[in-house]
Order: C-alpha cells, then sequence, then structure tokens
C-alpha cells in the first residue's frame, strides 16, 4: 500500500515530461538539469521502466513542443543534428519498446518517406536518374539530412555525375561534422567505398581492422554500428542489433525506421512463437497507417496475413522456363516484367542466367579493370543483370570487376529488395567453395515470397514455414520444386521439367549429402562437359571433393590439377585446404604422390590462394618431381619432354620454375648467379613451345638479362668499396715531390748520407717526436732521412684522404648511410625496428606489433614498447660504433679507429733499402703505395674478424635480450614476434656475411665496357633493398654509346642521387625521373647529359630548400668542400660534386658540371660528363 504523499509512478512521469518541457533546470525526482529538453531523453529514458514508455511519450506529445523533445519526423534534420547525443545502452526488450511507440508516433511521417523512398528504387532500377534525383530531393526537402540520404545521395552521384561530384558532396557534408565523431567517420568512408578504385575486399578489411580497435566502453556499439552501414553486416546478436537501433535514435527517424525493420525482421526469424505477439501489435497499429511491403514476408511467416498474391513475384515463371531450358522465352519474359518492375528479383536472376545460356561465349566479353562503369547509356538493372552474367559464366575471381560492383551495389542501396537477386547469385558461387557468405535468407529488405532462397534458410523451422508459403502463394511450381529438393536431398521431389545439366547438378548434390561419391563423380563428369562456367567449376569442385572423401588422393590431385589448368580462378571450388593437410612432405601420402607434376601445380595454388607457409611444400614437390624422374634441374627436361609440352609441364616451367623456388635447391651450387641462368634456359625455352605466351617470356627474360647486368656490376661495385684512387694519388705525387725527390736523389748520387741500420730510423723518429712541439725554427738532425720520411707521410696523406684517398671512398661507399642501410635491412623487413622521431628524440613506437596486443594489459604492452625502444637505440648504437669509430682512419680526432697506417722504423728502412741512383720517382712511388696496400690488407682482416666475432655476437645479442621479452608470454602475437625474430636473426647472419665481404682488397675500378643505365640499375636495386617504395624512370634516348672504367664512381654518383630523393623528398613513394641525352660536340667528343628530378611534399619549405641548396652551391664553387667529403651527414652533394669531378677528360676543354635546385615544386640536379671516343675503322677484307 502508497504511503501518503508518496507519488505514483505515473504522476512522477507526468511531473518529469513537464519538468523536461517547461522547467529543465528543475527536477526533485527526477535530477535532469540539461536546458536542452532532447538532452535529457537519454537519462530521462534510462530512469523509466518499459511499461512506463509509453504513458511517458503520451505526456510529452500534449505539449506543442514535443517535437524539440523527442525524435520525429515533422522537423528537418540538419546535418549537425545527425551528431546528438547518444542514448544510454539498455537491454534489448527496453529499445523495442522505446522503438516501437516512437515508430507509432511518426508513422505519417514514414509512411511519405516510403512513398519517396519506393519511387526512388524503381526510377534507379529504370535508369531513370533524374527522377531518382527528384525522389532523394523530396526525401531532403521533407526530412532534411539523414545516414540513408547521405549514403545513397553519394551512391547516385558517383552513378550519373563520377567521382568529383560525389566527393565534392561528402566534403560539404564532412566540413558540417565534428573531428572525432562517428558520423563523420561513416561519410568520410561511405564516400571512400563509391571510388571506383576501392576493391570491396581491401575496404571490408580496412574497416574491420577499424573498428576492432573502438573502445567497448566510450564507444557501446559503433562497431556493430560501422560494420552494418559500411559493411553490410547485420549484428548476429539481438543485442547488436539493439546497439544499432539506440545509435539511430541520434541520426534521423528514417535511420531509426530502417533500423527497427531489421529488428522485427530478426524477431520474426529468430522464434516465431516467443517474438510473434510481441510484432503483433505493433503491425496491427502499423496498417492502420502504412504498408511497408518488407513487413508482408514477416507477417506471413507469423501467420498474421492469409493475402499471399501480393507475396507473389511476376518473375516466378520467366524463372521457372530457365529451369525448363526455355532460354530465349525465360529472357524475354524477364524483360517485360522487369518494365513493369525493374526491382522484381526473380525476373533480374531468370534474365541474367539466361543471358548466358543464350550466349555462352559471354565469358569473351572484357573490360578494362580500371574502367569506370558507364550507367548512362543504360539501366542499372541491366547492369545488374550484365555483372550476373559474367559471375554466373566465369566465377567471382573471373569476373572480380563484376562481383566488386555488385557487392558495392549490394552496400549502397541495402535497403532495397532488388539486392537479393545479387546476394542470392553470389550465394549461389558461394555454396560450393571455400569462400564465406555473410549474407541471411530471407533478408529484412524482401518484398516478396522467393523459393529460389529456399534452401539457402538456415532455420529449419522458418524454412520449412518459408517453403510452405511459397507453395500456397505459387501453388505446385518447378522453382519451389526445384529448391526444395537441394535443401531435403530427396530424389522423390526431383522434378522431371527441368533440364539436364539442372538435373544433373541437382543429382549430383544429392549423391554427394547422401555420401554416395562414386555417383557424384559420374555426374560431376557430365557437369565438366557443359560449356558454361559455372557447371564446370561445380563439376571439378564436386569431383575432386569426392575423391578425397574416397581418400583416392591420387585422383584428388590430378583432378584438382586439372581444374587449375582449365582455370586458376575456380581454385576457391578446390578442398586445397583439406587436401593439404592430408599431404604432408615426407609423410606415406606424400611419396605416393610425389612423382606426380600435379603435386607440385597443386601446392603453388596453395602459396597463391591460401597461405605462403605453403612454399616449403612447393619447393619439395618441385624437387620430387625431377628426382623421380632422374634429373636435378627444369632445363633436363628439354631432353625428355620432347617439342610438344602439355599444359601441366607449361605451367610448371613457367610459374613454379621461378628463381625463389630454385634457389632454394640444393642442384645450384653457383648460388643466384647459377639459378638466374637457369631461369633465363627456361625462359627461352618457353618462347619454342609456348608461341601464345611468347610476349611474356621475351619481357621476363629482358628482366633477367637486366638483372644480370646488376649482379654482374654489383659484385664490381662491392669489391671496390674500399678504394683508393691511386692514379690520383700518382699524378699528385708526381708532380708535388718531383723537386723534393731530386734533392733526395742528389744525397745519395753525392753519398751525403749512408744508412744500414733500422735503429737509425728510429732514433729520428724519437727525434722528430721531441720536436713536435719545440720551436718551429729547428732543423732536422738527418736531412736524408728528413726529405726521405717527408716524401712516404705525403704520399700517405694522399693515399689516405677524404680527396682521392680512402677515408672519401669509405666515407661514400661504407659510412655515409650504405652501412646503417645494410644492416637494417633484415630487421626493417621483420618489423622489429624503428627509428627516431626527430634526430635527437626518443625512437617511435613500433605499432606493428603493439596494435596486434591491443587488449592486453598495459603492463605487457608497455613491457614490449620499452623492449623494442632498447632494442631500437642500442642496435643503432652498434651500427654507429662501427661506422663512427671502428671505420674511421687514426687521427687525434678518431683514435680507437681500426684503419692504423702507423709507419715505423722497419718501414722506412724498407723503402730506403729499394732506393738507388737510378730509381725513379714513379717507382719510389709504387714502393711507398705497395707499403701502404700491405698494411690495408692487414687491416682489413683485423676488422673482419671484429665484425665477424665483436659486432655480429653483439647483434645477436641484442635480438636475444628483445626475443627474452616476447618469451616471458605466451600470447599469440608473442609468438608470431618469436618467429619473426629467430627468422631476423638468420637473415642477420647473411646480411653480415655480406658487410664481411666488403672488407676486401678493392679492385682496380676499371671493369667491361657498360653504359650508363647499368650504373643506375645497380644504385637502385640497392636503394630498394632498404625502401622498396623507392621508384626510378628512365628517359634514355638511344645511342650506341659504352662506358670503359671508373663504373664504382657512377654507382656513386646515382646512390647519393637516389639516397637524397628518399631521404628529402618528403614524399611517402618517392620517384625519380632520370633523362639522359648525349651531344657530340666535337669529332672525338660527347658530352653526357643526365637530368635527375623528384617531386617534394607539401610539407617541404621549398624557399628553405633553395636557399640551402644555394649556400651549398657557393661552397662548391669556391672550392672550400674538401672538408665535407669524409663527412657522413648532410655531405651528399659535394660527395656527388667531387666524384663527377673524378670522371674529367683532360684533353677536353670543358670540366664536368653538376648543378642542382629548386624548380616548381621539383628538386633537380643536372650532369654533363665530356667522354673521349674511340671509333674502330673498320678493316676491309682482302
Amino acid at each position: 500500500m502508497r504511503k501518503p504523499n508518496q507519488l505514483s509512478t505515473q504522476k512522477k512521469i507526468k511531473i518529469v515530461s513537464e519538468n523536461i518541457l517547461f522547467k529543465p533546470d528543475q527536477g526533485k525526482y527526477f535530477p535532469i538539469k540539461n536546458l536542452n529538453p532532447r538532452n535529457n531523453i537519454p537519462q530521462v529514458r534510462l530512469r523509466i521502466l518499459p511499461e512506463f514508455y509509453k504513458s511517458f511519450l503520451d505526456g510529452v506529445l500534449k505539449s506543442p513542443n514535443w517535437t524539440d523533445v523527442i525524435l520525429n519526423g515533422k522537423n528537418k534534420r540538419t546535418v549537425r543534428d545527425l551528431d546528438s547525443p547518444r542514448l544510454v545502452q539498455t537491454d534489448v526488450d527496453s529499445e523495442y519498446f522505446w522503438a516501437k511507440y516512437i515508430i507509432l508516433i511518426n508513422l505519417p511521417y514514414i509512411k511519405k518517406f516510403l512513398d519517396f523512398s519506393q519511387a526512388y528504387s524503381r526510377h534507379l532500377m529504370a535508369g531513370q536518374y533524374q527522377d531518382a534525383k527528384q525522389a532523394l530531393d523530396g526525401i531532403e526537402d521533407n526530412f532534411g539530412a539523414s545516414l540513408w540520404l547521405i549514403r545513397n545521395k553519394i551512391a547516385l552521384l558517383q552513378i550519373t555525375e563520377g567521382l568529383e561530384a560525389q566527393k565534392k558532396y561528402a566534403q560539404a557534408i564532412k566540413s558540417n561534422l565534428r573531428n572525432g565523431g562517428l558520423i563523420k567517420f561513416l561519410v568520410h568512408h561511405t564516400s571512400i567505398r563509391n571510388e571506383p578504385q576501392t576493391s570491396t575486399g581491401r575496404f571490408t578489411s580496412q574497416i574491420e581492422s577499424i573498428t576492432s580497435l573502438l573502445n567497448s566502453d566510450g564507444q557501446v556499439g559503433y562497431d556493430d554500428f560501422s560494420r552494418y552501414y559500411l559493411l553490410g553486416t547485420e549484428p548476429s546478436t539481438l543485442e547488436g542489433l539493439a546497439n544499432i537501433l539506440r545509435l539511430s535514435y541520434s541520426t534521423s527517424i528514417i535511420d531509426y525506421y530502417e533500423a527497427f525493420v531489421l529488428l522485427i525482421q530478426r524477431f520474426s526469424c529468430i522464434d516465431p512463437n516467443k517474438y510473434g505477439v510481441r510484432v503483433y501489435s505493433y503491425f496491427l497499429s502499423e496498417s492502420q497507417f502504412v504498408k511497408d511491403p518488407r513487413f508482408e514476408i514477416m507477417k506471413a511467416i507469423l501467420g498474421f496475413t492469409h493475402n499471399l498474391d501480393r507475396l507473389k513475384s511476376v518473375g516466378i515463371n520467366s524463372y521457372e522456363l530457365f529451369l525448363q531450358g526455355h532460354y530465349r522465352k525465360a529472357y524475354d519474359n524477364a524483360s517485360y516484367d522487369l518494365k513493369n518492375d525493374p526491382t522484381d528479383v526473380m525476373s533480374l536472376l531468370a534474365k541474367a542466367y539466361s543471358r548466358v545460356m543464350i550466349d555462352q561465349n559471354i565469358n569473351e566479353i572484357n573490360v578494362e579493370e580500371n574502367e569506370d562503369y558507364n550507367y548512362l547509356d543504360t539501366t542499372l538493372g541491366d547492369v545488374i543483370v550484365g555483372d550476373i552474367s559474367k559471375v554466373f559464366q566465369n566465377g567471382i575471381e573471373g569476373a572480380s570487376r563484376e562481383f566488386n560492383n555488385l557487392m558495392k551495389l549490394t552496400l549502397n542501396f541495402s535497403c532495397f529488395s532488388w539486392t537479393t537477386a545479387i546476394k542470392l547469385a553470389l550465394e549461389r558461387e558461394y555454396f560450393l567453395s571455400s569462400s564465406k557468405s555473410s549474407f541471411a535468407f530471407p533478408t529484412a529488405k524482401d518484398e516478396k515470397l522467393l523459393p529460389v532462397c529456399i534452401d539457402l534458410i538456415k532455420d529449419d523451422t522458418i524454412a520449412n514455414i518459408y517453403t510452405d508459403l511459397c507453395y500456397k502463394t505459387y501453388d505446385r511450381n518447378t522453382v519451389s520444386d526445384y529448391y526444395k529438393t537441394l535443401r531435403k536431398s530427396d530424389f522423390e521431389t526431383v522434378s522431371t521439367d527441368i533440364t539436364q545439366v539442372q538435373s544433373d547438378l541437382i543429382k549430383s548434390y544429392i549423391h554427394f549429402n547422401n555420401q554416395n561419391f562414386d555417383k557424384v563423380i559420374k555426374y560431376a563428369v557430365r557437369l565438366r562437359d557443359f560449356n558454361i562456367g559455372f557447371f564446370i567449376r561445380s563439376g571439378f569442385g564436386l569431383q575432386t571433393k569426392s575423391y578425397l572423401k574416397e581418400n583416392n588422393l591420387k585422383m584428388a590431385c590430378i583432378t584438382a590439377a586439372d581444374c587449375y589448368i582449365y582455370n586458376r580462378s575456380y581454385h576457391s571450388y578446390l578442398p586445397l585446404k583439406e587436401f593439404s593437410e592430408l599431404i604432408l612432405p615426407g609423410s606415406g601420402n606424400w611419396k605416393e604422390l610425389n612423382s606426380l607434376i600435379d603435386l607440385s601445380i597443386i601446392f603453388d595454388a596453395c602459396v597463391r590462394h591460401l597461405d605462403q607457409s605453403f612454399e616449403t611444400a612447393r619447393r619439395f614437390a618441385y624437387e620430387d618431381f625431377l628426382n623421380k624422374n632422374g634429373i636435378e634441374k627444369p632445363s633436363e627436361l628439354k631432353d625428355i619432354s620432347g617439342s610438344v609440352l602439355n599444359k601441366k609441364t607449361l605451367y610448371y616451367l613457367r610459374y613454379i620454375c621461378a628463381e625463389s623456388t630454385m634457389d632454394m635447391s640444393g642442384a645450384f651450387e653457383g648460388g643466384t648467379e647459377e639459378v638466374l641462368a637457369e631461369r633465363l634456359f627456361v625462359c627461352r625455352w618457353l618462347t619454342e613451345v609456348d608461341p601464345d605466351n611468347e610476349q611474356i617470356y621475351k619481357q621476363e627474360i629482358n628482366d633477367l638479362v637486366r638483372r644480370q647486368v646488376i649482379l654482374n656490376r654489383r659484385q664490381e661495385f662491392d669489391q671496390s668499396r674500399v678504394y683508393v684512387d691511386i692514379v690520383s694519388v700518382k699524378d699528385w705525387a708526381e708532380t708535388e715531390l718531383k723537386e723534393t725527390y731530386a734533392r733526395y736523389q742528389a744525397y745519395l748520387r753525392h753519398g751525403v748520407s749512408s744508412i744500414n741500420d733500422y735503429k737509425v730510423f728510429e732514433q729520428f723518429i724519437i727525434d722528430n717526436q721531441e720536436q713536435i712541439n719545440a720551436p718551429k725554427i729547428n732543423v732536422p738532425t738527418n736531412e736524408v732521412l728528413a726529405l726521405l720520411t717527408s716524401m712516404i707521410r705525403s704520399i700517405g696523406r694522399s693515399y689516405l684522404s677524404a680527396d682521392v684517398g680512402l677515408d672519401r671512398f669509405i666515407s661514400t661507399r661504407i659510412r655515409h648511410g650504405e652501412l646503417e642501410r645494410t644492416m637494417r635491412i633484415p630487421l626493417q623487413k621483420h618489423n622489429l625496428i624503428t627509428k627516431k622521431q626527430v634526430k635527437s628524440g626518443p625512437y617511435l613506437r613500433n605499432d606493428f606489433w603493439l596494435v596486434k596486443l591491443l587488449g592486453y594489459s598495459e603492463t605487457t604492452i608497455g613491457k614490449l614498447d620499452q623492449a623494442f625502444a632498447i632494442f631500437s637505440e642500442s642496435y643503432d648504437a652498434l651500427i654507429t660504433e662501427i661506422a663512427n669509430s671502428w671505420l674511421q682512419i687514426v687521427k687525434p680526432s678518431t683514435p680507437n679507429g681500426l684503419f692504423d697506417f702507423a709507419i715505423f722504423a722497419k718501414d722506412y728502412q724498407r723503402i730506403y733499402d729499394n732506393i738507388d741512383r737510378d730509381t725513379t720517382l714513379p717507382q719510389f712511388i709504387d714502393n711507398v703505395i705497395a707499403l701502404f696496400d700491405n698494411k690495408l690488407i692487414f687491416i682489413l682482416v683485423e676488422i673482419r674478424q671484429k665484425l665477424n666475432k665483436v659486432a655480429r655476437t653483439q647483434a645477436k645479442g641484442l635480438l636475444n635480450n628483445l626475443q627474452e621479452a616476447a618469451l616471458s608470454e605466451t600470447y599469440s602475437p608473442f609468438i608470431e614476434l618469436q618467429g619473426a625474430i629467430s627468422q631476423a636473426r638468420t637473415d642477420l647472419q647473411a646480411q653480415f656475411d655480406k658487410i664481411i665481404e666488403w672488407f676486401i682488397p678493392s679492385a682496380t675500378g676499371n671493369s667491361t665496357p657498360y653504359q650508363i643505365e647499368d650504373a643506375i640499375w645497380v644504385a637502385d636495386a640497392i636503394i630498394k633493398e632498404e625502401n622498396p617504395i623507392f621508384d626510378v624512370e628512365i628517359d634514355s634516348q638511344e645511342f650506341d654509346f659504352s662506358i670503359h672504367g671508373q663504373l664504382p664512381i657512377f654507382i656513386d654518383i646515382f646512390i647519393n642521387i637516389f639516397g637524397n630523393v628518399v631521404k628529402r623528398s618528403g614524399l611517402d613513394h618517392p620517384k625519380a625521373f632520370v633523362k639522359i641525352w648525349p651531344v657530340e660536340v666535337l669529332d672525338d667528343y660527347t658530352i653526357i647529359h643526365c637530368e635527375v628530378t623528384n617531386d617534394l611534399g607539401p610539407d617541404i619549405d621549398v624557399v628553405a630548400l633553395d636557399v640551402e641548396l644555394q649556400k651549398k652551391l657557393s661552397i662548391l664553387n669556391n672550392g672550400n668542400y674538401l672538408e665535407f667529403l669524409a663527412s657522413d651527414k648532410n655531405s651528399g652533394l659535394f660527395k656527388i660534386y667531387r666524384s663527377v669531378r673524378d670522371l674529367y677528360v683532360a684533353e677536353f676543354p670543358t670540366k664536368p658540371s653538376v648543378d642542382f635546385g629548386v624548380k616548381n615544386r621539383r628538386f633537380q640536379i643536372n650532369l654533363s660528363v665530356p667522354f673521349k671516343v674511340f671509333r674502330l675503322e673498320a678493316v676491309e677484307q682482302i
């Protein structure tokens, strides 16, 4: 019994209604304080039991200001209104009852929306795009903004006016929405989804990735709402549907109604007995105002309607004619029906399928992948019919463009019933394939009963009800019989009115479900003989699966390979995964099949379409096939195969005998070079035996030959990394020491000094050291020795100089980025290392791995984050130590350098002993250079040992420390990380071997004749090792001009140029444009001009860049650049300049030149190099 003065709930609800409307700053029972009544609704609703929703809303409706409080269709919504406050999450029942009353209040407005919507759908399908636009304008004029309207308007603009128009509209909408909001996110990605170049597969992956990261607390239901709106994915739970409904309340009455329809449909199809009464009351109320045709099927399933005529599809007769083989009549009837109702699902399917049966060469109609659809010359209905036809003939992958377009249409227009035609057509493709469907039947948008979906309904209870309704609606008909037979797998209901191929298909399904696999194979073979792609791939799939079920692995392997060779786009119909799980390398099953060429074809298909992890099995299958035929290499097949090869052997040679596979074989002891030569042989053989693809093979041959050149030139370059320009050292010494050496020879001739004991040199060195800090006017204690040692030291300084000596080339070819680039490659490949945010700042987070741990504890993520940061910093510190400490010439500023060329008394004695009165200056210089060359050999041995024993060990230790952090956890991302670290450790070993090989005595710098393009491609390959996104485009005028010598110099030049493009262009995908052209200036001289340009990113300050470049040009013009040559930072342009100057031709009056600058937001560098041309005159034959 209620106490005196205690208010009833009804009274409280009345008070709160008044407070919300008139006194938002008051509220004893409901502490609502927001001055905007609409913003109070979320909290009020949370405090009222669902049974009192109606009372509350009735109270609100009594006020003339009710439209300011609850969602309605009377007030037009603005774009900014779409971001209204969200309702607080409640249970499914509460969401339903709240939505029910809101919808009932708005039924008059919903009727108007449905009239416009249905007109829009009809006009759209009929190609009446201007009328469709007017229908959308009518919705906008009456209701204002809604997600429904925005989605359809973007799609219609893309169809009728193209990308620019829809982007402009989308941008205008986004400009009125807040950043970080859900609605702006949805509009943005709806626009992206409609772009012609967007594939639904990649788009789906992107959205799934984003939604998986949404905050489950602050963004409740955002994931369900986003996936539904952008991907058409309906949540599997009622709670998920309730989230969509709740969030739609904040946008518009149109969106709210569409979400409500979805929930009603799910109620109808989950448990009619449980939810039937609940929705019946709504249907009773709804029928007084508006009859949404989408509810008619739901009413029929629940038993609320007995007038089934309205559920008839006019296309049933056309589809029946199709099944009976009357294809032309079916096509004509369907075309006629679509003129009256362009949205009829059965007519669309009958027309599409019959079209293929009439024109069996439809697969020959090809359209470029990147060509936009032209909707203006046809109707949308005809586009759908054409696309379904192509998919029916060629399969999803064989008609990927059409499949992508159909999927986009289902997403853009998912609220319309005609999209069910697309879903049904695609579901047939998923039926036997390994691909997964996200469709559920019947759909919430169906307006007619569709017998073609009987076998696809997952719930048996609903399927039985639906089947009975089809028979009642259409009487006894072939279509219902056909798909009921498919569902029941019962021969008693197989119709005799259908064609032979349809009968074979349905019987093969029934036998497969009943496990009569020998009979399946019989019908499957017949299906393969029919000239329609759908039946062919169905036959291959059923036959292969049946052999597998019978454990006839050999025939399963052969049949699957036959299918894949016939049409690789049919791979999804093959049980590749099941097969691969049964055939493990080395097992008994493997040994039964490894003599078959088919086995390698199957595992090649697995690598291409399932997982890269099958590469090992493919390699084993490749090797075993050769070994079982008594050979080791593919080239040896030529001796046993004859001049005509079957399709499987052609496939084996073309796709499986690739370098990546052969490189792992033990048959090629010559390594990469031998593998490349083998592939060249295979390609040249293929041009003979497969003339249809001759141009493809010739292109690969050209690429292989170029790679051969790059490989050979790269070896030349790597052998010249530790290099001294001996010619320049000698030229300098012969000029600068001429007078000094003459004086020394005079002393020898006149017997001024004779030294027979190296101790004299030791004492002289000591005396000389003591005089370093003495007054400069001191004179040497031994004038002869002073001359000798000064000449030796002068040659040594030139030998080690940053101008022409060792320091310059170590800096240019190793220290200046190349060491860091090479050492980082294996770690960047496995995403184990990051870079600093700024030069002196912390390292970037390793989001590649840390994102995989989202959902785990902050402690776990923080621990690994710190481990990555420590690893990156420590590894870079090791690189810095090697470059800035070890690989330096010993001098006061770098005392720990390993290039220690200290000259001892015995060295002086040896040079002294080799000089007599007849020794020429060039001979003396050669002796001194030989001294430094010998020292360099031993220094390089020491460096190799230190890199091998110290640096390699430290690098492995750092990886071990990182792995320990990963081993402390057992989560799957950590297991994946451990695998990456293990693989990186192996790759790092190989990389250290490569680096160690740099430190060998250099080649001479001479080379076989080459072209400038050779140097460019070598530099390009080196840069791409770390930056695979870098690209080079060469515009080279054809000219017969080969260069002799100095290949490493040219490679130096282009490495520095391309490295500059990568580091300083400010672009995510840097690209260099190279133009080369010759100008003949004299009979014996040609100047090669080379222009390299690259675009600059929007963040580059071109004014500041131009100022910096002008400063560098000034330094170069003044000749004050030598101090920069040994620097390993910000010195690339100076190194380029010096390398170009090395190419000077003495006899030619013009020196090589370098110029650079910024023009039209492009960096440009110009090189001009003169060459002397040697012409070989023809010798007349006598």
